[in-house]
């Protein structure tokens, strides 16, 4: 294999390591504060969709609010005020999902993508990519979240 494809490949692979989040590994949850909750949104290292990134909101009635933005290994969290009607979305809020939440509960969402079929873009197939984000119990969010890090920008 000539040595121009080696160096494509490299700085290939270089490109894609940046792609990810950056910030500070996972620790621990917080304690939710003056009555609040804490939502926490994540999104596990894949290979699918690895440059795919999207920003999660929450909305309680009085307009969307950002809770950060979900790369590839990624999670973000806020504090919501609890026992208040809450839209938790990435996207497109009919996608989201509405909670109640109790005073000092911890509340996780997981984010990712599926393939959900090809396209043919006129040189190659290209894949079609659909996002899911849904409510994880508290047991399977801690065996997960603890491999990523808070994106940073």
């Amino acid at each position: 294999m000539p040595k121009t494809i080696y160096i494509f490949y490299i700085l290939f692979a270089i490109f894609l390591s940046g792609c990810g989040a950056k910030g500070a590994k996972f620790e621990h949850f917080v304690e939710p504060q003056n009555n609040n909750a804490v939502v926490y949104v994540y999104r596990q290292t894949s290979a699918m969709g690895a440059l795919v990134r999207t920003t999660a909101y929450y909305d309680n009635g009085d307009g969307a609010k950002e809770i950060g933005t979900i790369s590839n290994g990624a999670y973000a969290k806020v504090e919501i005020p609890a026992n208040i009607q809450t839209k938790i979305y990435v996207g497109i809020p009919e996608w989201g999902e509405t909670i109640v939440a109790k005073v000092g509960e911890t509340l996780c969402f997981k984010y990712g993508l599926k393939e959900n079929g090809t396209v043919f873009n006129g040189y190659t197939y290209a894949p079609i990519y659909t996002a899911f984000l849904y409510r994880v119990d508290l047991q399977t969010c801690k065996k997960e979240i603890v491999e990523t890090q808070l994106h940073s920008k």
